[in-house]
C-alpha cells in the first residue's frame, strides 16, 4: 500500500532571500524544512506528500515547488492562491505546466466572499480551473454553499474540501457539520479531505469520537472520494498527535473496510483526483 499524506506545511528559515510573511506566525518554533521533514515521513511509514505552502510563505510557493524537484515522485505542491492578484486566473492555462504543481488550494473566507463575488473574481477562477483541468483543495470554513454552487455550474471541476468541513467546530457543533458536508456528496465532483482530525477530537489517541463521523462521510462519499491528510504540524503545535497517531487515526476508524478502499482513502483517491501517478515501490 502506498501511502500519500493530502496536507503538510513545509517552511524554510525566515531569510532576506525568503522573508516569513509580515505578521505570520509559524505552527512550531523551528522551521519545518524538508531535511526535518523527510525522517519523519519514513519513520511513520509514508511514503509521498502533498505540500500546501503555509501562511509564512505568504503566496510564495518557491521553496514548496523547489522540494518537490529535489525529491520528484515524493513531494508534490497546490500552491496557495490569491483571489486579488488579477488577473492571476489566466495563469491557470500554464499552471499545471510548473515542475511539481498538481492543483491549487484556495481559501473561501466568509468575510471575503462578498469582495470576491463583486469583483467577478471566483466566477472567472471556477471557470478557468475547470477549462484547464486544475483539481482544487478548498479551505472554506462556514462557505460551503459556495463550493455547492461551483459544483453544480462547473461540472467538471474537481473540488475537495479541507478538514472534513470541521475548521474551528466544537464537539456539540461537528455532526451538524458533517450532516451538511455530506449533502454535497450528491455532486460526483467533489471530493473530502480527511485532514487535521486530531485536533478535532475531545479524547486522546485513538480518538473514537471521531470515528462515527468519519464513517457518515465514507456512507456519503465513497472511498474514491475521500484522501486522508495530516496537517502534521498544527498536531504536533497542538501536541494532540504525532505522525504515526495520525496516520493510525484513520485506519482505526476505518478498520472494517477492505483493503481496496483503504487504499483509496490512504492514497489512491489523492493520486487519481490530482493526476499524481503512484510509481511502485
Amino acid at each position: 500500500m502506498i501511502i500519500t499524506d493530502s496536507q503538510i506545511h513545509l517552511w524554510p528559515p525566515n531569510t532576506l532571500e525568503r522573508p516569513w510573511a509580515q505578521g505570520a506566525q509559524p505552527d512550531l518554533p523551528s522551521p519545518m524544512t524538508v531535511e526535518t521533514y523527510l525522517p519523519m515521513m519514513r519513520a511513520a511509514g509514508v511514503d509521498r506528500a502533498i505540500i500546501a505552502p503555509p501562511g509564512v510563505c505568504g503566496f510564495d510557493s518557491s521553496y514548496a515547488l523547489e522540494c518537490a524537484r529535489r525529491h520528484p515522485g515524493r513531494l508534490a505542491v497546490t500552491s496557495r492562491w490569491n483571489f486579488f492578484e488579477d488577473p492571476k486566473a489566466e495563469r491557470l492555462a500554464t499552471w499545471l505546466a510548473q515542475p511539481g504543481m498538481i492543483g491549487v488550494r484556495a481559501a473561501l473566507l466568509p468575510g471575503k466572499l462578498g469582495e470576491l463575488r463583486d469583483l467577478d473574481l471566483l466566477k472567472r477562477f471556477w471557470s478557468a480551473a475547470e477549462e484547464h483541468a486544475v483539481p482544487l483543495m478548498l479551505f472554506a470554513p462556514g462557505t460551503l454553499p459556495e463550493i455547492e454552487n461551483a459544483a453544480r455550474a462547473h461540472p467538471q471541476l474537481k473540488l475537495t474540501v479541507d478538514h472534513m468541513n470541521l475548521v474551528g467546530s466544537t464537539p456539540d457543533t461537528i455532526p451538524g457539520l458533517v450532516s451538511d458536508l455530506a449533502r454535497l456528496a450528491r455532486f460526483p465532483n467533489v471530493a473530502v479531505k480527511l485532514g487535521a482530525l486530531p485536533l478535532r477530537s475531545s479524547e486522546t489517541y485513538p480518538f473514537t469520537d471521531l470515528h462515527p463521523h468519519l464513517r457518515e462521510v465514507y456512507y456519503a462519499f465513497g472511498a474514491e472520494r475521500l484522501m486522508w491528510a495530516s496537517d502534521l504540524t498544527t498536531s504536533l503545535k497542538a501536541q494532540k498527535a504525532d505522525y504515526a497517531e495520525n496516520l493510525g487515526l484513520v485506519r482505526e476508524a476505518y478498520r472494517d473496510l477492505g483493503d481496496n478502499e483503504l487504499e483509496m482513502i490512504l492514497g489512491g483517491t489523492a493520486s487519481a483526483l490530482f493526476n499524481w501517478p503512484i510509481a511502485a515501490k
